[in-house]
């Protein structure tokens, strides 16, 4: 117990309890009120768990397997492939990533440090333009515009809604069974144009009618 302020030198540390790993490392109290607001740190079988508001909230927990959960005490209990980091709450909880006005805010999918296996499948939020960008195999696939255009295989925005850029671009559409329909068309009072080198060439009206070489 300590009455005053405590100074541990450099690669000091600070030991408690002996045997069972199932006691608090580290208690700190404080605060006015009749809570003991603080935190602590606590050895469970091994596993640190850091609590706060009052020793009841579980802020942290890194389990011996690498494992950390933040709510949550149990990330072991998450899906295998998906519970190195569990961010846990009873209503709605959510991760944040803030960066400058300028800045890029991204998650990268590695299998190595080096080139571009250090960011093979990459997520990235570029607030210079406002630009959501996905990338598989170290390269950008695809960008959704601030203005919510959305490029395939391309960067440069031509101002279209839907842009796809390849030497050879097919659309396929594969119905859902043997004795299904594929649809391709408008759900709105619209007609539907085909065009070819920027000009139409084909439009089918709103009724069903079709135009060839005229509109």
């Amino acid at each position: 117990t300590f009455s005053s302020s405590v100074t541990a030198s450099a690669g000091s540390l600070i030991n408690a309890g002996s045997g069972s790993l199932t006691q608090n490392i580290l208690t700190v109290k404080g605060g006015g009120g009749s809570g003991a607001y603080g935190f602590r740190i606590e050895a469970n079988n091994g596993e640190p768990i850091f609590y706060t508001d009052n020793f009841t909230y579980n802020v942290i927990m890194a389990t011996v397997a690498g494992k950390v959960g933040i709510g949550t005490a149990s990330p072991d209990s998450y899906e295998a492939d998906a519970r190195k980091l569990v961010l846990s709450d009873s209503g709605n909880a959510g991760l944040t990533i803030a960066t400058g006005t300028s800045s890029n805010g991204s998650i990268f999918f590695a299998d190595g440090t080096s080139g571009l296996d250090a960011y093979r499948g990459f997520l990235v939020y570029a607030h210079n333009g406002n630009s959501m960008r996905f990338g598989t195999d170290g390269v950008e696939r695809m960008r959704i515009t601030s203005g919510g255009n959305v490029l395939i295989n391309t960067t440069t925005d031509s101002g279209d809604r839907f842009q796809v850029a390849d030497s050879t671009v097919k659309i396929v559409i594969t119905p859902y069974s043997p004795t299904g329909v594929g649809f391709f068309g408008t759900s709105s009072n619209h007609p539907l144009a085909l065009i070819t080198n920027g000009s139409e060439r084909m439009r089918i009206t709103s009724g069903g009618n079709v135009g060839i070489g005229v509109t």
